[in-house]
């Protein structure tokens, strides 16, 4: 039996003293402009909208933005700001990272709440209010939650969750892979929130026979109401990976997917919905607003997902690295493909019998700019790490901070060149050079050990087996 929830949250407010400034902050928002910057994924929009479904309640003031890439550029946030004067910015769900610090400059009070690793070697922010549970990368094994649920918690802790909140803190935590209801998989940092509020919600966590989701990796024989909601917001305002489909009719043209998802979810919310009725996916979308968009925009990502899925049946391997087997998929325009590649990280794993692997998949996009994502099945090989490196390296010899962005999670992680004058087949040499760099020092490790900054060299670029 996990902790009382409540309790729970207030143990974890006196360890953190970002957090326990976040909350006290956060009490005197009444009558004060404040903007919140979110990632624009499941995790982020659900985030925002418990976020402001809160500052709503206390008398904030309340603006939201989904700028397109992971961090939150300077460019980026002058531009949402403008002429407003905003007394206290939220960026949420976009990494953690001392560049923002920087941001100070535009906006003086500034709150980060995150769940990833921070960028290497600079180090989380100085000059920001932080609560992100992973920002020591140094303490331990990556903790698995979300956003939204850290969101949800403080919420909670002031008195001003509702059952809506739930919803929406469940979508995020699937939407991050922090939770399967479908096989009972639960992270433990998250597990007194799950058992406090899955009695509620059954409906949505109870195991069920029907298509397996881009949320069904480890086995496609079951699934849950929850990842098929959440496929459905994750398919339909993109994916924080910007799959678009403005240009298949003359009804999507100027339709903003992020902002329309938002917006339905803040909506339906204000409705009251009894969560806890609903038994299929149609009976979501019947009641949403907007449901016809949002409808048209999901048959095109179900078509998108079944072109996709063959395409990536020509992945092939590129031998083992720590005990993990690599594949590599080379795409030109191929739609969803972060996502189709989760599901084909389970057929290889399947069809291989190798608990560890990893799916390095490079597409050139359609819209310009090459797209590396990086699937993987355990922390032995840390994507986010490579996908952040890789960046980096990028930057610095093309410039073009706010066009080529890298990051994520340990199993799940992007970089994307964008429209940055960086020919294709440059960003995979650099790839690929640090591939070989990966190797050269695995091979070392394997045969006679590292040195003690080789070690710690080789655990920064993304090798976490030899911590």
């Amino acid at each position: 039996m996990a902790q009382d929830y409540t309790e729970w949250i207030e143990k974890e407010i006196k360890s953190s003293e970002g957090l326990q400034k976040i909350v006290e902050r956060i009490k005197t928002v009444k009558d004060q402009k404040c903007l919140v910057i979110s990632h624009d994924d499941p995790d982020g929009i659900t985030a925002c909208l418990i976020l402001k479904r809160l500052l709503d309640k206390l008398g904030a003031e309340v603006d939201y933005s989904f700028p397109p890439s992971y961090i939150l550029t300077k460019e980026q946030l002058a531009s949402t700001v403008k002429k407003k004067r905003y007394e206290l910015l939220f960026i949420l769900d976009k990494g953690t990272t001392s560049y923002y610090d920087e941001h100070t400059m535009i906006i003086k009070d500034i709150v980060v709440i995150d769940h990833h690793f921070p960028d290497l070697p600079e180090g989380p922010p100085k000059k920001c209010l932080l609560y992100n549970p992973n920002s020591d990368p140094q303490a331990g094994e990556y903790i698995r939650c979300s956003t939204s649920f850290l969101v949800h918690m403080i919420a909670t802790n002031l008195g001003l969750r509702e059952d809506y909140d739930d919803f929406l803190c469940f979508i995020g935590l699937k939407g991050d892979f922090a939770i399967d209801p479908a096989t009972g998989e639960v992270s433990k940092f998250t597990q007194s929130f799950y058992e406090t509020y899955e009695k509620n919600l059954k409906n949505l966590l109870t195991p069920l026979k029907s298509r397996p989701t881009m949320f069904d990796i480890t086995q496609r024989e079951k699934t849950s109401l929850l990842s098929r909601i959440t496929e459905l917001i994750h398919g339909t305002c993109g994916g924080g990976f910007q799959y678009f489909y403005n240009d298949r009719a003359k009804s999507l043209k100027g339709v903003d997917q992020v902002d329309l998802i938002f917006t339905s979810l803040f909506k339906y919310g204000r409705k009251n919905p009894n969560i806890s009725n609903l038994k299929r996916l149609d009976h979501f979308l019947n009641e949403i607003p907007y449901r016809w968009v949002i409808q048209q925009l999901y048959k095109y990502y179900l078509k998108d997902w079944e072109n996709a899925t063959h395409l990536l049946d020509s992945t092939t391997s590129l031998g083992k690295m720590g005990r993990v087997a690599i594949h590599l998929f080379i795409g030109e325009e191929v739609p969803l493909l972060p996502m189709v590649g989760s599901a084909k990280l389970y057929d290889l794993t399947k069809d291989s019998g190798e608990k560890h692997l990893l799916l390095v998949m490079i597409n050139k996009e359609s819209g310009g700019g090459t797209h590396f994502s990086l699937r993987a099945t355990s922390d032995r090989i840390n994507c986010g790490k490579i996908c952040h490196t890789l960046a980096n390296r990028l930057v610095r010899k093309y410039g073009f901070p706010n066009l080529i962005t890298g990051g994520g999670h340990s199993r799940a992680a992007e970089c994307k060149t964008r429209t940055a004058p960086v020919p294709t087949s440059s960003a995979v040499l650099a790839f690929f050079r640090l591939y070989e760099q990966l190797r050269n020092l695995s091979l070392r490790a394997d045969k006679n050990g590292l040195k003690k900054r080789e070690k710690e060299i080789a655990i920064d670029l993304g090798l976490d087996y030899l911590k």
